[in-house]
């Protein structure tokens, strides 16, 4: 789901349900996009990142992120 950008987050309801679903972030952010999710959003554990800024740009690191967070893309 993270992949194909199909996951039951804001970006993809704005798109599919434009004006049906909240398209905000719990945290707060504006919209809920997957690159928030990966990258920035404070509810995420990013628990093996030891860099300030990390972006999330391999499959590795996709596969780390998502051992941590199962529930990040699910419904």
């Amino acid at each position: 789901r993270c992949i194909t950008n199909h996951a039951p987050i804001g970006s993809f309801r704005q798109q599919f349900f434009p004006g049906q679903y909240n398209t905000t972030c719990p945290c707060r952010h504006v919209l809920e996009t997957r690159e928030h999710i990966l990258n920035e959003c404070p509810l995420y554990e990013r628990q093996w990142m030891n860099q300030e800024r990390f972006h999330i740009n391999t499959i590795t690191g996709l596969v780390k992120f998502l051992q941590d967070n199962p529930k990040a893309f699910a419904f």
